[in-house]
This record gives C-alpha cells, sequence and structure tokens, in this order.
C-alpha cells in the first residue's frame, strides 16, 4: 500500500480507493494511520472518508475498543487513533460532498479519498470516478474484489472508456 501511495502521490493527483463500508475502510484506514505514522506518507495530504454507512460503522468500531487486537491497543495506548486520525476528514452531508468532488476536480490538489462502494456500482465513489477518472493524475486503488459485469472491473483491467450515469467518462 505503502508503494502504491507513494508513486501515486509523486504526480500531484487524487487517489480514489472505493471499499466497502464494512470492515475494509477500517481496515484501509487502520493501515494509512501506519504509514502515517512510520513513513509520513501522505504528510498533509487529506485522507478523505466519504461515506455515510462506513462513517456510522467506523465510530461503532471506535466505541468497542475493548474488542480490538493487540496490535490496535498498542496504537491506543501511545496516544495514537488508528480510525480517527487527524489528517482524516469526514463528509457528513450531500452538499459538502458535491463541493469536495467539484473542488478536487477543479484545483487537481492531492488527496487521498475513501468512499463506498467497493466495486463502484453505486454510492457516493460513483461521483469522484466521473468528475476526476478522466484526469491522468487520478489513480484508482482497489481494495477487494471487482466481480464480472461491474463498473470497478472494467476500470480494474484498464478500459479505456466506461459508462458512468450513462455518460461515457
Amino acid at each position: 500500500l505503502q508503494a502504491i501511495i507513494n508513486r501515486s502521490l509523486q504526480d500531484g493527483g487524487t487517489i480514489l480507493i472505493p471499499a466497502f463500508s464494512v470492515g475494509r475502510t477500517q481496515e484501509l484506514l487502520f493501515d494509512i494511520e501506519q504509514l502515517i505514522f512510520e513513513h509520513g506518507i501522505a504528510g498533509n495530504i487529506p485522507i478523505i472518508l466519504d461515506s455515510p454507512m462506513a462513517q456510522k460503522v467506523t465510530k461503532s468500531y471506535r466505541r468497542f475498543k475493548k474488542l480490538w487486537g493487540k496490535e490496535a491497543k498498542v496504537r491506543l495506548d501511545a496516544k495514537r487513533h488508528p480510525l480517527a486520525f487527524e489528517q482524516c476528514i469526514t463528509v457528513e452531508d450531500n452538499r459538502s460532498h458535491h463541493a469536495l468532488v467539484n473542488r478536487l476536480a477543479s484545483t487537481g490538489e492531492p488527496a487521498i479519498v475513501v468512499a463506498a462502494s467497493g466495486m463502484c456500482e453505486g454510492g457516493r465513489v460513483m461521483d469522484y470516478l466521473q468528475a476526476l477518472l478522466p484526469d491522468k493524475r487520478t489513480d484508482v486503488i482497489f481494495a477487494g474484489y471487482q466481480a464480472k459485469g461491474t463498473l470497478g472491473r472494467a476500470i480494474q483491467q484498464g478500459d479505456n472508456q466506461v459508462w458512468i450515469d450513462g455518460q461515457q467518462t
């Protein structure tokens, strides 16, 4: 993950990570926090969590810290917050979501966006893909299986043109 993120950020674009809201998103946040802590990866680049369901699940994970594994508890003891770290920004409402998509598309500023859905078949990731996929600086990291016939699979296999909401991108 570190090598992929470093390579992707060299050109200054946005990294989109379509992720499933339960489990996978939390694993990604946990791993990204570790990379930031150990390697300073992403420096001051925002890590954006843009999925209402993933936010609710992540809050539930944080409530049940007693059930976390040893590695996570070591981080907590060191005053680190693997699911609520400083660079992690959550997008609360639809208006903020659209404003952020438009800002990233118009400015090209670097960011790492984790958004649902994991196979790119709905959810907020669709707006990011539609707005940012045409920008050559945009990278997509798939953190889960992409089923045949899904937009995620088409992107993963390198299709030059894909259809999003009836528009060719």
